[in-house]
Order: structure tokens, then C-alpha cells, then sequence
């Protein structure tokens, strides 16, 4: 494994801890609910759903590439509330593409690193598309981490 691969590997594990803690800090009744500004995506379920879906999507080889799982093929932002996934299905997800993106990460050699993305808009290389998806994977993270306080819950601790 690359260097530059073990780097995303191990920040990319930080992630997914931050991810698990703060859905852990949420309470089963908080989970569905919008937060104090009654925005629809300020669901904890939303964001910690739309998290796991995306670096699913992302593990494909191009864009065309169906999700690498079947489970929960829905739209995080304007599905349903009741289709929303509860906390248990969206930690047995998480648990699921962790290990299917470690087992990613680990293969890659720098001349696949150093290869065009089929996602263009992720940057030119495989390189910057793990980038790519680690910051919007910390975005949302921090999305959730900001709902959780807005409602005086504790957040997940930065690693």
C-alpha cells in the first residue's frame, strides 16, 4: 500500500469513529426529529445516512457504477421521514462500506493514485478524489456534529 493511501486510510478511520460517536450521541427520539430551526435536513438520520450512501457511491471506479451496496437506495434529502434508516441500520451501513473502503484504500498503488479520476468534478487524480470525498464526508459530519448542539447533545469528539 502507498503511503498516500495509508495517510487516507487512517484519516478516513478517524472519520468513520466521529461518525459512529455522534450517532451514538443521538437519542432515538432526536433521531428524525428537524432541529431548532425545523429545517427538513437538519435530521440527524439525514446527514448520517447521506454520509455512508455517498462514500458508497464514491468506491465505484466511475460515476456510471452502480453504489458497491444495494442497501438503502434512497434520496437522503427529500425521501419520506419514515423511509428514513434508524441508527442501528445506519451503523451496520457505516460498518459495511468502512471495511468495503479500507479494503480500497489498501489496494491502490501510487501509479493508481497518480491516475485520472473518472469523477471529474472530484479533481484529475484518484488522488484528489479520496481528498474529495474525505472533505465532504467531514462536512457532513460537521453538519451533524452542529445539529447535535444545537440541541444541547454532546458532539463527537474531534480525533
Amino acid at each position: 500500500m502507498s503511503l498516500v493511501a495509508t495517510a487516507l486510510a487512517s484519516q478516513f478511520d478517524r472519520v468513520w469513529a466521529m461518525i459512529r460517536e455522534a450517532v451514538d450521541n443521538t437519542p432515538d427520539d432526536e433521531w428524525l426529529k428537524t432541529g431548532p430551526s425545523g429545517d427538513n435536513l437538519t435530521r440527524p438520520a439525514r446527514h448520517a445516512f447521506h454520509v455512508v450512501q455517498s462514500v458508497d457511491r464514491y468506491l465505484g471506479h466511475s460515476p456510471k457504477d452502480p453504489p458497491t451496496s444495494s442497501r438503502l437506495d434512497i434520496e437522503w434529502e427529500t425521501c419520506p421521514v419514515e423511509l428514513l434508516p434508524t441508527k442501528e441500520q445506519v451503523l451496520n451501513y457505516l460498518e459495511e462500506i468502512e471495511q468495503r473502503l479500507r479494503v480500497r484504500l489498501n489496494g491502490l498503488s501510487e501509479k493508481e493514485l497518480e491516475a485520472p479520476s473518472e469523477f471529474d468534478w472530484t479533481g484529475a487524480t484518484v488522488t484528489e478524489h479520496w481528498m474529495y470525498v474525505l472533505r465532504h464526508t467531514q462536512n457532513h459530519l460537521s453538519i451533524l456534529n452542529t445539529t447535535l448542539h444545537a440541541r444541547n447533545l454532546k458532539r463527537a469528539a474531534w480525533r
